[in-house]
């Protein structure tokens, strides 16, 4: 009897910790959700004018080289937000259904040259694995932060391993793991024979800034970017790691039965340019009206500039045909972006509509997954991307 007590007051102090770390986890995110929006209008303000400077300063390579590691560490900034959104699950993301064994395949290449050549890459894919639904970049954001943990573990020589199966979830076996489901799921394993963790870091490993790394060789963003990605896409992880043996990270993603899509490659390519077209740009902070005008000219568009949606509604009412499209900001304050965009689709129906937000509001996703048809550019802006943002928008077919 005394063992039973034992046992269940065991138990409790399990389940009371797990719900401590889950309530820590969900503080940091609304932390991260609420710092996002003003953070990244900054970070683009920087980054932008940055940009246009480089471009207008000619031959002065010292002023040309101050302003890259201007833009550098801005688009450094910008990085860390996104681990931070990504751990918050608040990431803007749009999952296609996805073989996962072709997309890693096609990411080989770039895991060797990140992990070094000092380190053996094993890729172990099973054959007829089922198909999962995610963003690719998301795939992408798992495999190399894992990679990057295996390399930094092993200190000479090691080996780190890739694998895919398919996998069978019962929880009543399936013990030691409280966020485990029952279910059909396709197993992604990342393990190396580095020097492994002992239960402390196991604890602490999925916390943001938690990092066993010295100091400016690591943000402790890393895993809990996985734990975040995982979770958005209804998935969990389990790790297994001892000291002198190793770490193996299990990542279960739910299995989808609908055909599967290739993994879309970025390619580099010129900054495609406007053609006339006038755009509608509505923001409420000035400095990034201001910058955001002063891009999308530079691009070679027309442009109406409001820093008030309930303007922007009346410019859009009396230029209605002349305007091709609606470039607003999500979260403002007399209405969000998609109320603005409702109201002058119903006098201007054939409007193209882009989204700009540093964040995922829920008027133009659920739970982070882009609404059908719906346009997106995730803040900050770099002349680049806004660029093959605002041609896809202008471009893509109703």
């Amino acid at each position: 009897m005394a063992f039973c007590d034992f046992h269940g007051c065991h138990e409790r102090c399990k389940l009371e910790a797990r719900l401590r770390q889950s309530e820590k986890i969900e503080a940091v995110g609304r932390l991260a959700g609420g710092v996002a929006h003003d953070y990244n209008n900054m970070l683009g303000i920087i980054i932008g004018f940055a940009e246009m400077a480089l471009e207008d300063a000619g031959d002065n390579e010292t002023v040309c080289g101050s302003l890259r590691e201007i833009i550098k560490a801005g688009k450094r900034s910008a990085e860390i937000t996104r681990q931070l959104l990504a751990f918050a699950r608040k990431q803007t993301i749009r999952p296609v259904p996805l073989d996962l064994n072709g997309a890693i395949e096609g990411m080989l290449l770039m895991l060797r040259r990140l992990i070094g050549e000092h380190i053996d890459l094993v890729w172990v894919p099973e054959a007829e694995l089922w198909r999962v639904h995610i963003d690719p970049s998301q795939l992408y954001q798992i495999l190399v932060n894992l990679c990057v943990n295996g390399r930094d573990a092993i200190r000479n020589t090691g080996k780190i391993t890739v694998e895919t199966s398919n996998v069978t979830v019962d929880t009543s076996v399936f013990t030691g793991h409280g966020e485990a489901m029952p279910g059909d799921f396709v197993l992604l394993a990342v393990c190396d024979d580095g020097r492994g963790m002992d239960q402390e870091t196991r604890e602490n490993l999925f916390e943001p800034f938690f990092t066993t790394k010295p100091v400016n060789k690591g943000t402790g963003l890393g895993l809990a970017t996985v734990y975040g990605v995982v979770k958005q896409n209804k998935g969990f992880i389990s790790v297994y790691s001892e000291i002198g043996q190793g770490s193996c990270f299990k990542i279960y993603l739910p299995k989808y039965d609908g055909a599967a899509q290739a993994m879309a490659i970025d390619v580099e390519s010129d900054t495609p340019l406007g053609k006339g077209e006038t755009i509608l740009l509505v923001e409420d902070e000035p400095a990034l009206l201001e910058l955001s005008r002063k891009m999308l000219e530079r691009l070679g568009y027309q442009v109406l500039a409001s820093n008030s949606p309930r303007e922007a509604l009346a410019l859009a009412r009396k230029r209605c045909g002349k305007i091709q499209l609606l470039l607003t900001d999500v979260v403002m304050p007399e209405m969000s972006g998609r109320e603005l965009a409702d109201q002058i689709h119903s006098a201007c129906p054939s409007l193209r509509v882009l989204y700009m937000s540093g964040y995922t509001a829920n008027v133009v996703v659920h739970r982070g997954v882009l609404d059908n048809g719906i346009h997106f550019i995730q803040k900050p802006l770099t002349l680049q991307v806004l660029a093959a943002k605002v041609r896809e928008a202008l471009e893509t077919s109703d």
